[in-house]
């Protein structure tokens, strides 16, 4: 993890330009992962229960070839979920700025990077009742960035995946068809447009 280079603000960046695949790119570039696999067009999204509790879509964005402006680059992240307009702006998820943390952890009481927003969580609302009936449906990724007064975006077609697996329980899943026993998804809303469904920014 780079720690060779700072933000205009003098930030030291640990979480920035790490990876190979486009690192001798001219100019800034950006780089999805999902599950520690290149999430690439017609790819699978697979729907997971998070650390937090909640059901989401996980994506961990890696970027450089360009100076943050400070510890945190602000994204514009939409999912599209055929059938699904419930969240913001008629998308399945929707959040401008989704901070995304590039600087270094400083506080020694909080070093382990899960309390930072590293990756988009992407959480499944309430409003989604069956979990299983996203199996399969057509979905679009849609991730973007402004870096050295240039935007960078990317665009996937993928295809949800929702087959329960033993981390579901943690969620509250039974196999009641795609609901838990109190008969929601046992998700939160989770789709502001203030950033904040990707974690905290720290304590």
């Amino acid at each position: 993890s780079g720690t060779d280079s700072t933000s205009t603000t003098g930030d030291e960046l640990c979480y920035f330009g790490t990876t190979g695949n486009s690192g001798g790119a001219d100019g800034p570039w950006l780089e999805l992962y999902h599950q520690g696999a290149a999430l690439q067009e017609g790819g699978v999204l697979r729907l997971e229960c998070g650390f937090q509790g909640s059901y989401m879509f996980e994506v961990v964005p890696v970027l450089g070839g360009f100076t943050p402006l400070g510890k945190y680059v602000h994204f514009e992240v939409a999912l599209d979920v055929e059938g699904h307009t419930e969240g913001p702006l008629g998308h399945f998820f929707y959040a401008l700025p989704y901070d995304i943390l590039v600087g270094c952890i400083e506080d020694p009481n909080y070093d382990d990077p899960s309390f930072f927003p590293t990756s988009f969580q992407m959480q499944v609302h309430d409003e989604v009742a069956n979990l299983l009936a996203l199996d399969g449906l057509p979905a679009h990724l849609h991730v973007g960035f402004t870096g050295d007064g240039m935007s960078v975006e990317i665009d996937l077609d993928l295809t949800i995946s929702a087959a329960p697996d033993d981390s579901w329980a943690f969620c509250g899943y039974e196999d009641t068809g795609g609901t838990t026993t109190d008969g929601t998804t046992g998700g939160t809303d989770g789709t502001t447009t203030d950033g904040t469904t990707g974690g905290t920014t720290g304590p």
